[in-house]
C-alpha cells in the first residue's frame, strides 16, 4: 500500500534516525533547561535525579510540602506535574509525599522557564 510503501522510504533514507537524534537533542536542552530553572527557582532543600534518558526530572522537594497539594494549587495555576504518590506500588504510602515528577520536555525552553518559575514560587509558599 502507499502508506507502507512511505514508510519503507522515510526509514531507507534515514528519516526515522535523524528524528530520533532531533529527538535526544530536544529532550537534553529540556532536561538541562528543567535543572537550571529549578536550582534557580526551587526552595533550599530541593533536589533532583537527573534522568539516565528521556526527559522527567523526579523531583524531592522540601518534607513540608505535600506533593498533592501542590498538585492542586498547580493545576489553578496551570502547570501540571505529578505527585510523587503515583509512583508508589501501595495505596496511601507517604513515602513520597513531598516528591514530583515533571516533564521539562514537551513545551518550548521558555514555556517550560515561566512554568518552572511559578512553581517554585508555589513550592516556596508550601515549604
Amino acid at each position: 500500500t502507499l502508506p507502507a510503501l512511505a514508510l519503507a522510504e522515510f526509514l531507507r533514507r534515514g528519516g526515522y534516525d535523524h528524528h530520533l537524534r532531533r529527538a535526544r537533542r530536544l529532550f537534553a536542552e529540556g532536561i538541562e533547561c528543567g535543572l537550571a530553572e529549578i536550582a534557580r527557582s526551587f526552595p533550599d532543600g530541593t533536589r533532583v535525579t537527573r534522568p539516565r534518558g528521556g526527559h522527567m526530572l523526579w523531583v524531592e522537594l522540601p518534607p513540608k510540602v505535600d506533593a498533592l497539594e501542590l498538585f492542586e494549587a498547580a493545576l489553578r495555576a496551570g502547570i501540571s506535574l505529578a505527585p510523587g504518590q503515583l509512583f508508589s506500588s501501595r495505596l496511601g504510602c507517604r513515602k513520597f509525599a513531598h516528591f514530583v515528577r515533571l516533564n521539562c520536555a514537551y513545551h518550548a525552553p521558555e514555556i517550560v522557564e515561566q512554568a518552572l518559575r511559578k512553581l517554585g514560587n508555589l513550592v516556596a509558599e508550601r515549604a
